[in-house]
């Protein structure tokens, strides 16, 4: 549950929801991604772009199912 204030600006709603259903985003990343991975990045705790896209992509993808069953 995101909480809104008065003060907030449309970026920073957008980050409290987003953040809110982004482990399970990044797991879907992960799964589709990191199995058949050439970069390897990953093992030193670095994230390549394509998984950050991709784990940002799932997220709002998340975000507009959950807002379907509201």
């Amino acid at each position: 549950m995101v909480i809104v204030t008065n003060k907030m600006t449309q970026e920073e709603i957008e980050n409290k929801t987003l953040e809110a259903v982004m482990p399970q985003a990044q797991s879907r990343a992960r799964n589709f991604l990191c199995p058949d991975c050439r970069d390897r990045r990953c093992l030193t705790n670095l994230k390549c772009k394509a998984f950050i896209l991709l784990s940002q992509s799932y997220a709002w993808e998340i975000v507009a199912e959950k807002a379907e069953l509201n």
